[in-house]
């Protein structure tokens, strides 16, 4: 069965973990834990492995059992190697060992060592099902990314030549009566113009000779006189001048140095981040704050000429910046696990 999250606990903490497990799967979010979840004929470590690699979150039930328990090191492990994301659920008031904190020390820690213990529960289940909803939609964006990238080799390949462009919906086959009834109906049509004719020859002489009679002929030796004809006019307008196409203005690029000023709960960030484009509407980047050193990778960024929207990482924490571009001048909102913030940024 497919889950969303690993649960990683100490088996001296199993009543914790279990109520962690409940608590997830009652708010709708899928949970592999052991022994449970380990399926028949696996190994215990290649069930670990298989469980931690399916999963998109990993919630560390922490306690002194947990900080002392190699096995939980090397869960913690293999979830950063994977680049998931590590929530400490903290049930007791300790410090993580050093081998420990070296892998989550950047994570937000959720502490729950005081009473109630259900509204602790309650508030990890809101910050996993966040977190489980920015990784979706971060895949979402890979996948118009990549069907994108199809359409426009689909289109190139059309493009090329000797290509084999989609054949043309087959014609409808017209009736034999219908080109049956079109030829009787342009026979009728020549007969009465045949007929029409020749009334008419036989009208000529008859009014002729009544008009000529009473008009003296001329001598047989004087020759007709030639007829005018009518001088066809011509146009001496000039013809219409055909205006060029106006050609279209080439989009706003966004990349370059930017410096952004942003507020978070209270608190304000200062820092740059450089923006390059790789290909139409989409770039990437790096950020590097000053206030506190830590430098981030820009992804799944993309810019249409007015709004922009990029999902930003570092480590194990994620960021959703979304905002409008003017000119050189950048503004909106910063979504993450931790709160949301408001930004601007201007062009270096």
């Amino acid at each position: 069965m497919s889950h969303d999250v690993f649960i990683s606990y100490s088996t001296k903490d199993k009543h914790a973990a279990d109520a962690v497990c409940a608590v997830l799967e009652r708010n709708n979010i899928r949970c592999w834990i052991a022994p449970r979840d380990v399926l028949p004929g696996m190994t215990w470590g290649s069930a670990i492995v298989a469980a931690i690699h399916d999963a998109k979150v990993v919630v560390l039930v922490f306690s002194g059992h947990a900080n002392t328990s190699p096995q939980i090191e090397r869960e913690v492990e293999r979830a950063i190697s994977h680049g998931l994301a590590v929530i400490p659920f903290r049930i007791e008031d300790i410090k993580p060992s050093h081998s420990l904190e070296y892998f989550i020390s950047a994570s937000h820690w959720l502490d729950a060592f005081t009473e109630p213990m259900e509204q602790h529960l309650e508030t990890l289940a809101k910050v996993v099902r966040h977190i489980i909803e920015l990784k979706q939609g971060k895949e979402d964006a890979v996948g118009a990314i990549v069907e994108s990238a199809s359409e426009r080799e689909e289109k190139r390949r059309a493009a090329a030549p000797g290509s084999v462009l989609p054949s043309e919906p087959a014609r409808p086959v017209m009736k034999p009566w219908v080109f049956i009834a079109a030829g009787i109906a342009l026979g009728a049509v020549a007969v009465m113009a045949v007929l029409l004719y020749e009334s008419q020859l036989r009208k000529a002489p008859s009014q002729t000779a009544a008009v000529a009679a009473p008009v003296a002929q001329p001598a047989p030796d004087t020759p007709p006189a030639a007829t005018a004809q009518p001088t066809p006019l011509t146009s001496t307008a000039p013809p219409p001048s055909v205006q060029p196409a106006a050609t279209p203005a080439p989009p706003m690029s966004i990349a370059g140095q930017w410096n952004w000023d942003a507020l978070c709960s209270g608190t304000r960030w200062i820092g740059k981040f450089n923006i390059n484009d790789t290909a139409p509407g989409h770039f990437e980047g790096i950020f590097d704050e000053t206030v506190w050193y830590d430098v981030g990778k820009i992804s799944n960024g993309f810019f249409d000429g007015a709004s922009v929207k990029f999902t930003r990482t570092s480590g194990t924490y994620v960021q959703v910046w979304t905002g409008h571009v003017a000119a050189s001048r950048m503004e909106g909102s910063v979504s993450a696990s931790n709160g949301d913030c408001t930004f601007v940024a201007t062009r270096n």
